[in-house]
């Protein structure tokens, strides 16, 4: 008996807390009311919806009286002619906001009871910095969606949403599963305020975590003006395929492999004023051939290392000045193999030819390593016509210096009726001129992703032909590991050679985040 009393006492204290945690921000109605100065005409009467949190925090309620419907601010008295109103509060599915009814009287204030509670969600990264994410409510008893298209950001950053009192998940966009993993739960108790932090990842959107807590808890608001703080980001992954041919009619004895590894970092600074941002990229890509006469060499699929950054100095939120600058280069010799035999007849830089007989299986070198390498900078204009995490376009233009190191690699400039294979020495190219670019993405969720990248540049003496370099990727996330993606790119430099350069690839990659 002793043992059950002091369980009981000792239980108290976490109920009373696990009670706090929903109590409302807000003063209780009539503190509320008494702090309201609006004055209300004598043949009037007037509608009191109070607060959960701040009147400036939460979105309005709507005012119902037969036919007519008007949008209302909680935490302010409002003057109405006499007569029955419903007040419905909720955000989104009309179906999901909370009736009440009121009457009111001339000469009187009617204070509406609050029988919906609210939500105020806190979206954080790993380090507990404030990020956007376009996260999804889904009501658990109708399995409706709570559209976020009608909640109040707070002056402290953090959402607030009016709602039917129940059970809620939190899940990620697209994701319209509530049966399905990574989501969250929290109750929204009647005339109460959950608290709830949900962890983020910013680059992705995905889910890490989170659950309610104290509103002594949550952040304090940003910095109207802060120096930004650094984040970045550092993905790894590896794609690959191998295929064996055996005995197979229609098909020769072989064996083809083809993997290749990539890495992906990012790290940036966004302030009122200042932007930075450097990037790296990796990409090492090998493919494996091998027949009954013996394995050829390894092939290169894919090798690149490319280093870039910008810095932009902002007069406002879409319009600034930029200077950038990237070097892009391949780390290892290129080769390439005859499988037949074959006589090869090259155009030097001088113009002339030279000839070389390839026997069946032998190699030859078409690029030492670091070559090409592509140097650029530029300073101008850049401006932001959307810049939201779904949708993203902007422009930029100004001066440029381009240094396109060629160093002599062989370019494949093959004709049909010779019975010599054709390469061509390709020359460098710098130059000052000016240089103008498009930035466009397009972002559904944490599914699709869209992105194309346009950069001109324009040679003082010769205009009319500028060099075009145009990258477009797409990828579709299958989970959070796999991928299918395709990407392709389109570079003219019609200063070096009249053949147009066109890469293209369809590959399924997995990937993990290091950061």
């Amino acid at each position: 008996m002793r043992y059950s009393l002091l369980m009981a006492m000792s239980a108290l204290p976490l109920a009373a807390r696990a009670g706090e945690v929903y109590l409302p921000d807000a003063p209780p109605p009539q503190v509320q009311l008494l702090q309201d100065r609006t004055a209300i005409p004598p043949d009037q009467g007037a509608i009191f919806v109070p607060a959960l949190t701040a009147s400036d925090a939460e979105p309005d309620v709507l005012l119902v009286n037969g036919d007519s419907v008007k949008a209302i601010p909680v935490g302010r008295r409002v003057a109405v002619p006499p007569g029955r109103y419903v007040i419905l509060a909720g955000t989104g599915d009309p179906s999901l906001a909370q009736g009440v009814t009121v009457e009111a009287v001339a000469g009187t204030t009617a204070i509406v009871p609050v029988a919906w509670g609210a939500l105020r969600l806190e979206e954080v990264d790993r380090h507990l910095r404030q990020v956007k994410a376009p996260l999804q409510l889904v009501h658990v008893e109708s399995g409706k969606l709570v559209e976020p298209d009608y909640h109040v950001v707070g002056v402290d950053g953090v959402d607030t949403w009016l709602l039917e009192p129940g059970l809620y998940r939190v899940i990620e966009p697209e994701r319209r599963d509530v049966g399905g993993p990574n989501f969250l739960t929290v109750y929204v108790p009647a005339s109460g305020v959950a608290h709830m932090r949900v962890f983020v990842n910013p680059r992705s959107g995905d889910l890490l975590g989170g659950g309610v807590v104290a509103a002594s808890d949550l952040l304090p608001a940003p910095e109207e003006d802060t120096e930004g703080v650094w984040v970045g980001s550092a993905i790894v992954g590896l794609q690959g395929s191998y295929s064996q041919y055996q005995g197979t009619p229609g098909f020769a004895d072989q064996t083809l492999g083809n993997g290749a590894v990539f890495l992906d970092a990012d790290a940036g600074i966004h302030s009122d004023h200042n932007r930075v941002k450097l990037g790296l990229h990796l990409e090492e890509g090998r493919q494996l051939v091998s027949t009954t006469d013996g394995e050829l060499p390894l092939f290169r699929s894919g090798d690149a290392l490319k280093v870039d950054g910008d810095y932009t100095l902002m007069f406002n939120p879409g319009t600034g000045l930029y200077v950038r600058g990237s070097g892009q280069t391949q780390l290892f010799d290129g080769f390439g193999t005859s499988t037949t035999g074959m006589t090869q007849a090259i155009r030097e830089l001088d113009g002339s030819v030279t000839y070389a007989n390839i026997a069946p299986g032998d190699t030859f070198q078409v690029s030492e390593r670091l070559q090409p390498l592509v140097l650029q900078s530029g300073a101008g204009l850049q401006t932001s016509f959307v810049a939201r995490r779904d949708v993203e376009l902007s422009l930029r233009g100004g001066a440029s210096y381009r240094s396109y190191q060629f160093d002599g690699v062989l370019m494949t400039t093959d004709n049909p009726d010779t019975e010599a294979w054709e390469f061509t020495r390709v020359g460098d190219y710098r130059k000052l001129g000016v240089e103008g670019g498009a930035l466009a993405k397009v972002r559904l969720g944490n599914v699709v992703k869209v992105e194309s990248n346009l950069d001109l540049f324009f040679d003082p003496d010769d205009l009319g032909t500028p060099v075009i370099d145009w990258s477009n990727s797409a990828n579709l996330n299958l989970n959070r590991v796999f991928s299918l993606n395709y990407v392709a790119r389109y570079v003219s430099i019609p200063q070096v050679t009249e053949a147009d350069a066109l890469t293209q690839a369809v590959f399924l990659r997995a990937s993990w985040s290091l950061l």
